[in-house]
């Protein structure tokens, strides 16, 4: 792992990506991200939030908006969620929008995400919230380099590993990656034999370890 410009992001700087991944799904490039900070000390993060709102194409509806939203949280069926989970949290987010007016949609989300960030021990979705945190990382790493004046709507692809329940040796990319350890078939994917190579990039590790097999 190295230092990165992500380590260099200030709380506005970070709670910007945060929500233009949410709505967007994109990095939004140096130009956009340091005029969206500029612009929070005239008012303040949420009413910028807000100002995002008209870009959007998914803020149709309520839950359009929120589907959209569930998505870019990487609450996903490829992610390991099922389909209940995911109409769940779609209908989560669609509480929290229906009730506020549109124009303050923006709100909603900021402190949707601030919330979400901190989730990464739930049972159910705390992988998505891991996986949602270092796509952020990716997102700062790339905004905070003032050669990258564009908006990447690809989005730094975050590549995923998975641990087994055998020994398992795992080398990372120059990237953001995600290493994940899960409880398969009662036992502990995350081993004492394991070795993971991050290589150099914001890696993320997942792991959920389960009693009595974690002593």
């Amino acid at each position: 792992m190295a230092l990165s410009n992500a380590a260099f992001a200030s709380t506005t700087e970070r709670s910007l990506t945060q929500v233009i991944e949410a709505m967007f799904g994109v990095q939004p490039g140096y130009t956009i991200l340091k005029q969206l900070a500029a612009n929070t000390e005239a008012s303040s993060l949420a009413d910028v939030a807000n100002f995002l709102i008209q870009f959007s194409d998914d803020a149709t509806d309520a839950q359009a908006f929120a589907t959209a939203i569930v998505t870019n949280l990487g609450i996903t069926e490829a992610a390991g969620l099922t389909i209940e989970n995911i109409e769940l949290a779609v209908a989560y987010v669609d509480g929290l929008l229906s009730p506020v007016e549109p124009a303050n949609w923006g709100a909603v989300v900021l402190d949707l995400v601030n919330g979400f960030s901190t989730y990464t021990a739930d049972e159910t979705f705390g992988a998505a919230a891991a996986a949602f945190n270092s796509s952020v990382i990716a997102s700062l790493n790339y905004s905070l380099d003032d050669a990258n004046t564009e908006i990447n709507a690809g989005g730094a692809a975050t590549t995923s590993f998975s641990l087994t329940a055998g020994q398992d040796n795992l080398t990372g990319t120059n990237a953001a990656d995600f290493f994940a350890a899960y409880i398969f078939d009662n036992q502990n994917t995350a081993q004492s034999g394991d070795m993971i190579h991050g290589g150099s990039g914001e890696d993320t590790l997942f792991a959920v370890w389960a009693l009595p097999f974690f002593q």
